[in-house]
């Protein structure tokens, strides 16, 4: 398994490499949400690397990774700058859901020389969380009912029981931690400095980041367009991965 060390943590990451390496291939970073990690990513890997390098990182405390989870988005972009100087070594594209997409609105904010653009998932330019959502968490116990508010309602049953494992799976405190992370979070009075060419994806029916949050980062956001997917939740990368992939494609060759 690939590892590469940071801050005496061992991270871990998935490269993959195109198909056709002559030439034209661009360089794509996957940044999972909370509570998530890489696999988040499963139905994006292979055709994004056809013509593309990836990489697919697990976030500190998260999946195969070492050490904790932070509790501010700063900590994250600082870590994701180290982890984009180790693995790529030159400009990419930055595909953030959720809570990624958070990271990667705060990296393009400080960092914007190290990008070609970025594609926002879900997320907003502040990610509010209800106390009672953070409060269960803090005790040590998982939020029932989780998974159902992540999901549209067309969400095929096999992909439901697999994220309702992973999320078990994660322990209380990374969720709180990232929680807390998103409910400390806002960049909405510096979204017009943000002059990234940014992709925002919403889902139409997203009970955790409202599609309102997707229209308010498209306008005020001064290179961005708006892509938004009837009859989908939250996970919208693995409820319509075909359509996704599509426009995710298109937007990087576009920006090239």
């Amino acid at each position: 398994m690939p590892f590469f060390e940071e801050n005496g943590r061992k991270v871990f990451y998935l490269k993959m490499f195109p198909e056709n390496p002559a030439g034209g291939q661009e360089k794509i970073m996957l940044i999972h949400g909370a509570g998530g990690h890489h696999s988040f990513w499963v139905l994006q890997l292979y055709d994004f690397s056809r013509e593309n390098e990836i990489v697919a990182i697990d976030l500190p405390g998260h999946g195969a990774s070492g050490g904790k989870a932070f509790e501010e988005i700063s900590g994250y972009r600082k870590f994701i700058l180290k982890a984009a100087e180790e693995l790529i070594k030159d400009r990419f594209f930055i595909v953030g859901h959720s809570m990624g997409g958070a990271i990667a609105l705060d990296f393009a904010l400080h960092y914007p020389e190290k990008l070609k653009g970025m594609v926002l998932v879900g997320t907003g330019g502040k990610l509010p969380v209800p106390p009672s959502v953070l409060n269960v968490f803090k005790t040590g116990k998982h939020f029932e009912g989780l998974i159902a508010l992540a999901f549209g309602r067309k969400t095929a049953k096999q992909v439901l029981d697999v994220a309702l494992k992973d999320s078990a799976a994660t322990p209380p405190e990374v969720w709180y931690r990232d929680f807390s992370a998103c409910n400390r979070f806002d960049l909405t009075a510096s979204l017009p400095s943000i002059n990234v060419p940014a992709l925002v994806i919403a889902g139409a029916d997203d009970l955790l980041a409202p599609p309102g949050y997707s229209r308010y980062l498209s306008d005020n956001l001064p290179s961005a367009r708006l892509e938004t997917f009837a009859e989908t939740g939250h996970m919208i990368m693995l409820e319509q991965p075909e359509r996704f992939n599509e426009v995710v494609l298109n937007f990087i060759k576009e920006n090239a």
